[in-house]
């Protein structure tokens, strides 16, 4: 049967799934994931609380790697008391960040920091039009306590195919302002086009920061992206090789 999701930007008429690119206005009939070459993953989570009284104290902690990241602080470090203050998880196109609130977790004069990023250097095994789902989900009161960022970067001619960033009650989620985003718990599914070359290599970054402190402020952010399917990675390049690679791939398409 026909359905139609709003504000989601998901269409499926007569049994054809649409896509709408929000930014150029424009339908495309939805393909099969496009597979991709994988170069390279990072992945990093940074979490960090900060003590205001009796005495200023500081703690922090930060992770990488390439494979799935998941941290949390489950025990204040200046009074030794038990409970969630802050977490963090990337990978797998995904990633999140959650801080309660200070008084929720019994930490007064403690503010938390929590951060997730998650960055993939790729190359599509066909040219073509690749539709980016992207599922974006907010909770806690107040989350707009929280940035972000999504991009996608072509960097073998050093251009944008799309960037958007957001910070506490200004920017935009996937072309879609935060503001009007604004509420205590909300959810959008947004689908982000772009014309992809396989002669050229692309670099995709995820992040999502929270913060919360002695306010009723809990904010969660998560950034999920799909229809890309890995088909073959190559291991651990440089970022000199990574540019090297784009540039035989660009030199060898131009030749052809």
């Amino acid at each position: 049967m026909s359905q139609v999701k709003l504000r989601g930007i998901n269409f499926k008429l007569l049994g054809i799934r649409w896509l709408m690119l929000p930014f150029a206005g424009l339908f495309v009939a939805q393909a099969e994931p496009a597979g991709i070459t994988i170069f390279e993953v990072r992945n990093t989570t940074e979490l960090q609380l900060t003590q205001s009284w009796p005495e200023e104290s500081d703690f922090s902690r930060s992770l990488n790697s390439a494979d799935f990241l998941s941290d949390s602080i489950l025990i204040n470090p200046f009074t030794g008391t038990e409970g969630l203050l802050a977490e963090a998880t990337a990978g797998a196109f995904s990633v999140r960040a959650f801080t309660p609130s200070a008084t929720a977790a019994g930490a007064w004069n403690t503010s938390s920091r929590a951060l997730a990023s998650c960055e993939v250097w790729f190359s599509p095994i066909m040219s073509g039009t690749t539709g980016f789902q992207l599922e974006f989900s907010a909770d806690g009161h107040w989350w707009d306590a929280s940035r972000g960022v999504l991009s996608l970067v072509n960097t073998t001619t050093g251009t944008e195919v799309w960037n958007y960033e957001w910070a506490f009650r200004s920017g935009t989620v996937g072309g879609i302002s935060v503001f009007d985003l604004m509420q205590n718990d909300v959810s959008a599914d947004m689908v982000l086009g772009g014309e992809l070359l396989e002669s050229d290599i692309y670099k995709l970054t995820m992040l999502t920061e929270t913060f919360a402190g002695d306010s009723p402020r809990s904010p969660q952010v998560t950034l999920q992206i799909s229809g890309l399917n890995p088909i073959s990675a190559v291991p651990e390049p440089t970022a000199l090789s990574l540019v090297a690679i784009g540039a035989l791939l660009h030199l060898s398409r131009r030749r052809s």
